[in-house]
């Protein structure tokens, strides 16, 4: 949810995922980031709808991130399969 921090302060990774299927059997990614980032678990946020067509909608996982030391720190890119 932004660019830059001071050591000790909090932001949020978002990753979401969107399409058709059964969005809720996706389960979280999991992040190879640099042990200098407290990283907890995401929490998981539906905006599905349910249809005569299936499902549709998206799939956002929120990632609390601490940097413990300061630095620079490149995050991602991320993939998914």
């Amino acid at each position: 949810d932004r660019e830059q921090l001071k050591s000790g302060d909090a932001a949020t990774l978002t990753i979401s995922v969107g399409g058709k299927g059964n969005l809720k059997l996706i389960e979280p990614p999991v992040l190879e980031l640099p042990a200098e980032l407290e990283v907890y678990d995401p929490q998981i946020k539906d905006e599905i709808s349910v249809s005569s067509a299936g499902m549709t909608g998206t799939r956002n996982f929120d990632y609390l991130i601490i940097p413990r030391a300061g630095g620079d720190y490149s995050l991602g890119p991320f993939s998914f399969s």
